[in-house]
């Protein structure tokens, strides 16, 4: 049963049929996590170098979404 120590990257799963142990067929499987995370902030500026009286000479802002999407394989053999 070598074939069932630990795999990196990998979780056993049990099924029926196949090589059977105790009535299920045990299996490596490639395990994938996805992470996303949104940051959401605000920021404020003028613009000084517009004419007087354009909308943009005064104090304005913009609000703003980044997302960060991550995707990889696991690695279950822990930090270290």
């Amino acid at each position: 049963m070598d074939d069932l120590a630990p795999r990196q990257g990998a979780a056993l799963v049990f099924a029926h049929s196949a090589r059977q142990i105790g009535g299920l067929r045990a299996e490596w499987v490639a395990m994938e996590a996805e992470l996303i995370k949104t940051f959401r902030f605000d920021a404020a500026h003028t613009l000084p170098c517009v004419p007087e009286g354009h909308k943009c000479s005064r104090m304005h802002g913009h609000s703003y979404r980044v997302d960060i999407h991550v995707v990889g394989a696991v690695d279950l053999g822990g930090a270290g």
